[in-house]
């Protein structure tokens, strides 16, 4: 009994330490996120919005902004919030709607197409009316402002582009 006893006991510190050297061997295998940053949470659950909206003002505290811009940023963020908001009411709207049509008996192709070309219409609009005002608050920055932004969005370009040349 006592020899069945160790064994289990070494099987499982060996197994450990593979598990171990594995997990070692993958990380310093390079970074395998997406251009250059490592993985981030999943894009689900209620703390997206408020994740999404905490880096966006970690990024703004770095620029130092003026009471004016603090006033545009605040409307920004508003409206992204209110965005977002509507966005999780859409698709659990959507969601439901899918979910009425997959549980008959012969659910209507066509109509889950048209369904699902419904809401990737929408997408394009809505992402655009959100660029467009990054744009208008790009504006209201001073130069100095500007060049750090566009700095930074040239070394998230540069880790993108030595990404895919790696491949």
């Amino acid at each position: 009994m006592k020899f069945k006893k160790k064994r289990v006991i070494v099987g499982s510190i060996v197994a450990f330490l593979v598990l171990g050297t594995g997990l070692c061997i993958v990380k310093a295998s390079g970074n395998r996120g997406f251009c250059g940053r490592d993985f981030h949470p999943p894009f689900s659950g209620n703390a997206f919005p408020e994740r999404i909206l905490n880096r966006m003002d970690d990024k703004m505290e770095a620029l130092n902004l003026s009471g004016e811009q603090k006033e545009k940023y605040a409307q920004l963020k508003t409206s992204f919030k209110a965005d977002f908001d509507e966005m999780r009411t859409g698709r659990s709207t959507f969601m439901n709607d899918m979910k009425t049509i997959m549980v008959q008996k012969n659910p209507d192709m066509q109509k889950l197409a048209d369904l699902v070309k419904d809401r990737l219409n929408r997408m394009p609009d809505r992402i655009g009316a959100h660029l467009d005002q990054i744009v208008d608050f790009y504006n209201i920055l001073n130069e100095e402002q500007k060049d750090r932004v566009v700095e930074r969005m040239r070394e998230r370009m540069a880790n993108c582009e030595k990404i895919g040349s790696e491949k």
